[in-house]
């Protein structure tokens, strides 16, 4: 291939990645600003959240990473750092009173983060909206992100470099596979297909995958590390820029074109149109052989 892809992306002469859907992000923005809108107003939620939580009576705690010199962790889905994180033991003997509030909190907080990451990669991705997709994302967030922080986010404890390794390897392994499985919900796909779709998409683009998991993890770190307001600012910028990605990715592996319903249902057009993007009206053909064309991308890389 070319130093360049038919689409401008640039890529070295030896053909190697870099990250082209991230390359496109800026422009996406600049076309569409309101992409940034939903994790702006996510994050307003999630600053006063953490400040709820400093001054109510259940007690909360700055998660260990914070503490860090260094911690590299992937990002599996939109979202950023939060300064303050309340786990599963701050609930028990709670007020009734305190214990619907902390847990409202929680609920508000994790919503709006996933609300925000649903709309941004939908528009991404140019699909449709749909309040099924929504619940099938949210309760996918729900699961990787708040329930694991309430249980105090269990670790493997793994002595030895060679059983180190092999943990590593299968860990990163199984990000990349299932990075792009929160994408392909938000576009309307059940669970089953989009972890087929997931691990289907994602041949052919594993370092590149584990590089924007890895990344976005770091990044959104980072700045929850060494800024004031940090939880803030990573929700806002390492919030929208994943989220986006993530549909680019998506549009690219043609899952905003037919992305099914959640019981795997194909039948053609009725079905294609309701995921396909709004501004590109076509039959069926027309979407597959996008999708088609996008494989052949995915092999050439």
């Amino acid at each position: 291939m070319n130093d360049a892809d038919a689409d401008g992306t640039a890529r070295s002469p030896r053909g190697a990645p870099t990250l082209p859907e991230l390359r496109r992000v800026p422009g996406l923005l600049r076309r569409d600003p309101w992409l940034a809108v939903p994790f702006l107003l996510a994050a307003v939620v999630v600053g006063l959240v953490g400040l709820r939580r400093r001054r109510d009576a259940l007690p909360s705690t700055t998660p260990d990473e914070l503490a860090a010199t260094l911690h590299v962790e992937p990002s599996l889905y939109p979202a950023g750092t939060q300064p303050t994180v309340r786990h599963v033991g701050a609930f028990v003997d709670a007020r009734p009173v305190y214990l619907a509030g902390a847990v409202g909190l929680e609920a508000v907080a994790a919503a709006a983060v996933a609300l925000a990451g649903w709309v941004v990669v939908v528009r991404s991705a140019g699909a449709r909206y749909r309040a099924a997709a929504f619940a099938r994302y949210l309760g996918v967030v729900l699961l990787l992100g708040p329930v694991p922080t309430l249980l105090g986010s269990p670790s493997v404890d793994v002595d030895g470099l060679f059983p180190g390794l092999f943990v590593a390897v299968v860990g990163a392994l199984v990000v990349v596979r299932l990075f792009l499985v929160p994408g392909f919900l938000a576009v309307g796909a059940g669970v089953p297909a989009a972890v087929r779709r997931s691990v289907a998409a994602s041949r052919g683009r594993g370092w590149r995958l584990l590089a924007y998991a890895v990344g976005f993890g770091t990044a959104s770190w980072l700045l929850a590390r060494h800024l004031p307001g940090g939880g803030v600012a990573s929700t806002a910028l390492v919030g929208t820029v994943h989220a986006a990605t993530l549909g680019t990715l998506v549009a690219d592996a043609g899952g905003a074109g037919d992305a099914g319903d959640a019981s795997g249902d194909r039948d053609g057009d009725r079905d294609g149109d309701a995921a396909g993007p709004p501004h590109r009206p076509g039959n069926g053909r027309g979407r597959a052989h996008d999708g088609s064309q996008s494989s052949d991308e995915a092999h050439v890389e």
